[in-house]
């Protein structure tokens, strides 16, 4: 008798060894699963679109920001420009070397821009770097600049 109850008790022990491996591993399933697509949805939550109305905000935002700044209205008539009267946050020109919105070419200040962290495709970094470049004597760099003054 002694023995039956050992191997069931043996049997038993497999049993419940195998159904908590099998939960365990379920779990941790579950939780790789719902992370993948906590992350996956994260991922997608960091990546901010910008639209040609963030891009005539910034250009009313940046003179009340930046110091010296230009007024809007050359800063927009410069982006108006640039972009073809689109106000593209994401315009490309010069055969793919100007990005953004105020077209920051890459033989010119888009590679002091990324030195400072500025992101051309960011409407309000893009819109306060030219304010700034401008409010520092730096305007001759887009040759939109001579037509809006």
């Amino acid at each position: 008798m002694r023995t039956s109850l050992l191997v069931c008790s043996v049997a038993e022990d497999k049993v419940i060894e195998r159904i908590t491996r099998s939960l365990l591993h379920g779990i941790v399933l579950s939780i790789l699963v719902v992370s993948s697509l906590f992350w996956k949805e994260k991922a997608v939550a960091d990546v901010v679109l910008y639209t040609a109305e963030d891009v005539k905000f910034a250009i009313v935002l940046a003179p009340e920001l930046v110091p010296g700044s230009p007024p809007a209205s050359l800063l927009d008539c410069i982006v108006k420009a640039e972009t073809g009267n689109t106000y593209s946050p994401y315009a490309l020109g010069d055969g793919g070397t100007s990005h953004g919105a105020v077209q920051l070419n890459e033989r010119g200040l888009l590679p002091l821009a990324n030195s400072l962290g500025v992101d051309a495709y960011n409407p309000y970094e893009a819109v306060g770097f030219l304010a700034h470049a401008i409010a520092n004597g730096f305007g001759y760099h887009w040759t939109t600049f001579r037509g809006c003054t």
